[in-house]
């Protein structure tokens, strides 16, 4: 009973490392066939779906395995050496590699049956010999886990004689000693102590968010409230101008209701001239210079004419002054009845006549007065809508410069005022940028920073190195940000990665919780992990840890130049699995291609970028 939970304790242990060692006894008697006392079978497996793995229980990806480049099968040989001590040799019985994924051989007394790919790596022995079922094997499994750490995994299997004194002759078959399970017990407590520092990092680093994203929210209520007090301030110095403005029009036009009274000599009422009030000629608003020479020419012209008609009317009353002194002087020489009659009738006709005239004059003065009163207000009314308009300008200017963005943040999707998907985000004190950056504001909650969209063929991707090292290209149309800020915006903290493609009318994406790029001197050295999306994986395997190389710099591990090949400038290694700055509509590979999603074709639609999460 001992021993079988020995065995399903063991066999626990090494299935939580995704290696299984196991030796099956078995005879076979078939004529013409060989013989056979058991069967080794060692298998290293990595999860079916890492991605699955990782979202569900990220408890157990440390310790899966993300590609295997190995698996080994040794025995172990007890020799003697010179002092009389057993010593223990490891003699290699089997391996299957990335170099060589496939094995089938029989070789002394031992066939052999192998294979390795990226998911699984199996090797089965059959032994046809009794020493070898009795002997002592080691399965040893190498590889990269999911964490990209290089591991090497080792399961062994010890075979002693057991049974009572009846059964001296027959074997049974045991797990290997106690010590070697404590060993595992050991490493086991050791990841789990890992993954305990893992969540306790966790847990401050969520409490440093917490805090900085406070601290955050503080600093945006104060800048919008400074913004909002420099808002009422411009407001309120508008509306003095606005007054001092009115108060110097009132003053102009006081000054030429002065001139009308000095040309035309005519009454003026508290109200204005000839009882024509303020509000008739427009003091509530206000004019240019140049509607104010206009108005000024029109008044003089009124007060010309006005004079011209008081000059007229005086002529006339003293031309009949000389005729009333003329009949006066012939009625003192004849003072008859009849002449008496005759010289009131006179000077009664002349007065209604001088009576008409007057009457005639002051209409048409009043009818110039009134037509040049509607010529003027049209200038007053064009003046004040113009000034409304430049305030309503001057005033939407300050809002929008008040509320846009000041910074590309994750959840800013969330903001009432944001509602364009793009926008430029432009240095200043709040943020860490040294160009002006393109940010998505919407996308999966907002807050990506654009540093390559490859989307109509209008900009070409075939440059070099110095090009790609400052940037090309327009924000509101295809570019490169440049790789000197990719790896400045990277550099200052924790970044994710989004790759957004469209191929066949079909829109996909790439999601890498890990990106960052390196400085020049590490030639621009790419770090991606922990993929999730629809578009399929085309970076951790090819591409992870690959230096830039350009057509001028050719920094690959292939004999040829991969970015004069495919035509474009990548991270590549021997050559690639993605060429997103591939030449626009190029084939066979040469595209902006992401093979998982378009094979050897190019996408229609790429666009790189990047967000801070910590």
């Amino acid at each position: 009973m001992d021993l079988f939970l020995g065995l399903a304790f063991l066999f626990l242990v090494l299935k939580c490392q995704g290696l299984e060692f196991s030796l099956e006894k078995k005879t076979t008697a078939m004529p013409y066939t060989r013989s056979t006392c058991g069967v080794l079978l060692c298998v290293q497996n990595a999860p079916k779906d890492i991605n699955a793995t990782l979202i569900n229980d990220q408890r157990d990806w440390p310790s899966q395995a993300a590609s295997i480049s190995s698996l080994k099968v040794f025995q172990i040989m007890t020799t003697s050496s010179n002092s009389n001590n057993d010593v223990k040799r490891r003699f290699l019985l089997a391996s299957v590699t990335t170099q060589q994924p496939r094995m089938t051989r029989v070789s002394n007394g031992i066939k052999v049956d192998g294979k390795l790919d990226i998911r699984e790596a199996t090797l089965r022995l059959e032994l046809a010999k009794e020493v070898d079922c009795q002997a002592e094997f080691v399965c040893e499994a190498r590889g990269v886990d999911v964490e990209g750490t290089s591991f090497v995994r080792a399961s062994h299997i010890l075979q002693r004689p057991q049974g009572n004194d009846n059964h001296r002759n027959e074997l049974s078959w045991a797990p290997g000693s106690t010590a070697y399970v404590m060993s595992l017990l050991h490493q086991l407590d050791a990841k789990l102590a890992v993954v305990g520092s893992i969540v306790n990092s966790l847990e401050d680093k969520m409490g440093h968010l917490k805090d900085t994203r406070t601290q955050d929210i503080q600093s945006v209520r104060n800048d919008l409230n400074t913004k909002t007090d420099r808002l009422e301030d411009k407001i309120v110095s508008l509306g003095k101008d606005v007054d001092a403005q009115t108060d110097r029009l009132e003053d102009k036009i006081m000054s030429l209701q002065k001139d009308l009274v000095m040309k035309t000599g005519l009454p003026v009422d508290k109200n204005g001239v000839n009882g024509m009030s303020k509000s008739q000629i427009g003091t509530e608003t206000m004019f240019s210079n140049a509607n104010t020479s206009v108005i000024k020419d029109s008044l003089d012209k009124l007060g010309t004419d006005m004079q011209t008609n008081y000059f007229n009317i005086n002529k006339q009353i003293k031309a009949w002054q000389a005729k009333f002194s003329q009949t006066l002087d012939n009625a003192s020489e004849n003072r008859t009845c009849e002449n008496s009659l005759a010289i009131a009738d006179t000077l009664t006709g002349g007065l209604d006549s001088i009576k008409s005239f007057v009457n005639k004059k002051f209409q048409d003065m009043s009818f110039q007065l009134n037509a040049t009163t509607f010529e003027t207000r049209p200038f007053f009314d064009a003046q004040s809508l113009k000034e409304n308009l430049t305030f309503r300008a001057e005033l939407q200017s300050v809002m929008t410069e008040l509320l846009k963005p000041k910074n590309c943040f994750k959840g800013m999707a969330s903001v009432p005022l944001v509602s364009r998907q793009y926008t430029i985000i432009h240095p200043n004190n709040e943020n860490d940028i040294e160009q002006p950056v393109l940010c998505d504001a919407l996308t999966d909650g907002g807050g990506w920073i654009v540093f390559q969209r490859h989307s109509t063929g209008t900009v070409n991707f075939y440059r070099g190195w110095e090009d790609y090292k400052r940037g090309f290209g327009s924000l509101d149309g295809d570019f490169w940000l440049g790789n000197d800020i990719i790896h400045a915006i990277t550099g200052a903290g924790l970044f994710e990665l989004r790759v957004d493609l469209r191929y066949n009318d079909k829109s996909v994406f790439a999601h890498y919780k890990s990106f960052s790029v390196g400085d020049e001197k590490s030639l621009y050295t790419l770090h991606v992990a922990h993929y999730s999306g629809t578009a399929g994986d085309s970076l951790i395997k090819s591409h992870n840890g690959k230096p830039f190389s350009t057509h001028d710099r050719d920094n690959d591990k292939s004999p040829h130049n991969c970015a004069v090949v495919y035509v474009g400038a990548w991270w590549y290694k021997d050559c690639h699995d993605a060429n997103l700055n591939g030449q626009w509509k190029g084939r066979s590979g040469r595209g902006p291609m992401w093979r998982p999603l378009t094979g050897d074709n190019g996408v229609s639609y790429s666009e790189m970028k990047m967000r801070r999460v910590l």
